[in-house]
Order: C-alpha cells, then structure tokens, then sequence
C-alpha cells in the first residue's frame, strides 16, 4: 500500500548518391612472331578474367555495382506528449507537445497556444468536445517549406471509468496489471483530507493530497496494444518533464529496472508515481502517470 505526497502542477509541455568509375586493363601483347590481336570488354557486374591464346588475348574488367541511396527530404519533426490515441469522459483534454526545426505549428479545430524555446516551438490546444471520435492535426511547416502532419485521435464517451491508482507489477503476456486504488484531492478537499488523516495540523494547508488507507489490490485486464504515458527527461536535447508513450512491454521492464535502456531518456516517475487509469468495458485503455515533485 502507498501512501501521500504534496503536488506541484507542471504544464507538460515532438547519401550519398556514388560515381560510377569506369576502368579497363588490356594484356600484354603476345610474341612477336605470331600475329595478335587485343581487346578490351567492360562488363557490369561480372567477375575479372582474362583469357589468351597464341593468336588473341581478351581481358574481361568488372566494377563493383553503383550503389545509389535517396535521402528523403529533411523536414520538421512533431512531438505528442503521450498517445496519439486519447480518451476523456467529458471530452475536455489539453493536446500538448512540441515541434522541431519549424516556423509555424498549427492545429486544426482548435485554438493553438504556443511559444518557442531553443530549437522548438511547444504547442498546446485545449479542446472541448462531445461525446463520439474526433480526429485532429498538428501540422508543422519549416523555413524551406516543408511541411511534417501528425494525426492524432480522440474518443469522448461518457460511460469510460477512470481510477486513481498506483500499479504493483505488469504481466505484458497475461495482459494484466495489479493495482492499488487511492484517492486523489487537490486545494481545498486536499487539506481537508490530510486534516482529517492527522497528516497535517489545523492551520496548515496542502496543494494535493494522495489517500490511500485500503489495502486491497486488483488484478485488471489491459488493452495489449495501449500506450502507457510515463514522464520522462530526456538526456539531451529535450525537456524535462514531458510525457512520453511506451508500450505494455517497455512498461513492465521499466517497472522491473527503472535504470533499464530500452528507452532514451530518464523515467522521472522511478516506479513510484500513481497513475490514472481508463477503463472502457473492464477493459484499461488508457494510462497516464500523475506528475508529483
């Protein structure tokens, strides 16, 4: 069982083409009392040999084959803080991230905010939406004109479930996970609460309050193919902290070695941090891990 911690908020913030040589070798003649005749082939991409009798010598030179490799153009790269797949219970969500080596960042069907910091601009659209499927764009445009698209989805339904919880372990291939339940309360509920836990005393006052007195865990059933949103800091460049998508998979080996590399960056969260979790049809689709300092 887990117990609390204080919140600060945090606004989370995206050849070489080769020259073909060409070369022949002629043999020497052969002697002088007989006539002879010498010729050059050039062939692609055969092997080298040569072949001479008294009368003729033909020599047979082979080049390597041209190797030409297109490098697709350069262009801006977008960034989604989190899945590209949402959820929300009343459709209200802020869709945030970050684009590189762009101009101009826009999003469709929604106010954009933004600013620019060394080498990206960081974006984020609040968006208010009912119930049904919404699909949107973040198109960013670079100095040379060229522009990079990312798509992105979000599922509004009223019926989805969300818990508080923090997670024990991960079972990738069962695709479940164990669960703690807990409360979460922010400004005012969250002094309270942590009055009446005995957590703090009467004239003292809380910015979030995690509640957690039920020992009880739950094993749930998870979407194999979800994206867990974990916050990372990235080493270098990128921000410190965004959220970043990881897999069920890369979940589970991060819960089991915070240290591991099988991502780029630092999971800021080290295991420790409570999650949100959504919940279609018994079934998590979506996890989010709560920030805390």
């Amino acid at each position: 069982m887990r117990h609390r911690g204080i919140l600060v908020a945090a606004v989370g913030l995206l050849l070489v083409a080769c020259t073909p040589i060409v070369t022949s070798t002629t043999a020497p003649a052969g002697p002088t009392t007989t006539p002879t005749t010498t010729s050059t082939v050039t062939i692609l991409p055969a092997t080298t040999s040569t072949t001479s009798t008294s009368t003729t010598s033909t020599t047979v030179t082979t080049l390597p084959a041209t190797t030409t490799t297109t490098v697709p153009p350069s262009g801006p790269v977008v960034h989604i803080e989190g899945p590209t797949v949402c959820y929300s219970v009343d459709g209200h969500l802020v869709v945030q991230g970050w684009v590189e080596d762009a101009e101009v960042v826009t999003f469709d069907g929604a106010e954009l905010h933004s600013y620019e910091d060394p080498g990206r601009i960081v974006f984020w659209a609040e968006l208010e939406l009912a119930s049904g499927t919404h699909d949107f764009t973040v198109t960013a445009t670079g100095s040379d004109g060229i522009t990079s698209e990312q798509p992105i989805e979000v599922i509004a339904d009223p019926n989805l479930v969300v818990e508080f919880a923090y997670v024990e372990s991960v079972d990738p291939a069962a695709g479940t996970i164990v669960a703690d339940y807990a409360e979460w309360y922010v400004g005012d509920p969250a002094t309270i609460a942590a009055r009446e836990d005995g957590v703090i005393g009467p004239d003292q006052f809380i910015d979030f309050y995690v509640r957690n007195n039920n020992p009880r865990l739950r094993t749930l059933t998870v979407d194999v193919g979800i994206q867990v949103a974990l916050y990372a800091c990235y080493r270098d460049p990128g921000p410190c902290v965004a959220l970043e998508p990881v897999d069920l998979h890369t979940w589970a080996q991060l819960l089991a070695n915070p240290d591991s590399d099988v991502v780029p960056w630092f999971w800021y969260g080290y295991g420790s941090l409570p999650y949100w979790l959504t919940i279609d049809d018994g079934v998590i689709v979506q996890v989010e891990e709560q920030y805390l300092p």
